[in-house]
């Protein structure tokens, strides 16, 4: 049933991606950490290595994906942006829709103007161009319902700053206006509309101004909203100094994950050590469970 299938094997079928031989030929029975999905799944380890980048915070219900969403992982280069996969009775097909008219990419208006009711979907409409977003989008059935169904959203907004290292309030501001008027289609948490903010790579001390954004953000929509600010949190210090704010409803962050790789524990103290005694996967539990207790205020 198409209802079964996960956002990573769609994707996969619709745009083509396929594991590598050895990664198919190493699959145990498992439980896919990203959908749930019981069945031949592949470690993790096999599928981060050293130059894997932008990874989403996925692994926290286990460290195996099954070979559809394992698929879409390491496919880095293949999903970026805009993605829609559509089901026409028969089969999986994928795009990568735009906004304005390009002459080797059909525009979002004239493909969802021209979907019949009914059809399977998974769409994802962003400006950003991190790697590993698809992971948030849903599978769902078009129809004006589509639009309106909180269990169905049609963009996950995020709002990005034009260069690293640089905070630039105003910018962000005149982003969050442009997604306003798409406000019934935000994904949602806890009944709020979702907004994601991407971090310039800065740490919380260095963004005086988010609280106040954050304020005008939220005057400007008028109505409840769930801001998540996206790769905050380098270490305990930094995700307190956030909860502090008393300005964002949640954030995300890999460094407990990519320390505890590395065999670096933290501690509730906002210390760091080199630690023998558990394994990465252990370690790396442990110190998501102190970033979490790190995190309460948010």
């Amino acid at each position: 049933m198409l209802s079964k299938q996960s956002v990573g094997s769609v994707l996969a079928k619709a745009f083509g991606l396929y594991l590598p031989d050895e990664n198919v030929v190493t699959a145990t029975r498992g439980i896919c950490a990203l959908c749930g999905a019981a069945g031949d799944c592949i470690p993790a380890k096999q599928l981060i290595v050293v130059s894997t980048s932008e990874i989403p915070d996925i692994f926290r219900a286990g460290d195996a994906l099954c070979t559809g969403c394992a698929a879409a992982f390491k496919a880095s280069n293949v999903l970026i942006g805009s993605l829609l996969a559509t089901h026409d009775g028969e089969d999986w097909y994928g795009c990568k829709p735009t906004v304005s008219m390009q002459p080797d990419r059909p525009r979002w208006r004239d493909v969802v103007y021209t979907l019949p009711y009914g059809t399977p979907t998974v769409a994802l409409l962003t400006s950003n161009t991190k790697r590993r977003l698809w992971h948030r989008a849903i599978l769902s059935v078009y129809s004006e319902a589509w639009r309106q169904n909180d269990d169905a959203p049609l963009i996950a907004p995020v709002i990005q700053f034009r260069r690293a290292k640089h905070f630039d309030s105003h910018w962000a501001y005149q982003q969050a206006l442009r997604y306003r008027p798409y406000l019934p289609f935000f994904p949602r948490i806890a009944g709020k509309a979702v907004l994601f903010l991407s971090n310039p790579a800065l740490r919380a001390e260095q963004c005086e101004t988010l609280p106040m954004l954050c304020q005008m953000i939220r005057a400007a929509y008028g109505s409840p909203l769930w801001l998540h600010w996206l790769g905050g949190g380098w270490d305990v210090a930094d995700i307190r100094a956030y909860a502090q704010m008393n300005a964002l409803d949640s954030l995300d962050s890999i460094a407990y994950y990519t320390d505890a790789m590395s065999g670096i524990a933290w501690q509730a103290d906002g210390s760091k050590q080199q630690s023998f005694e558990y394994s990465p996967e252990a370690l790396s539990i442990r110190n998501a469970e102190i970033a979490s207790a790190a995190a309460v205020g948010l």
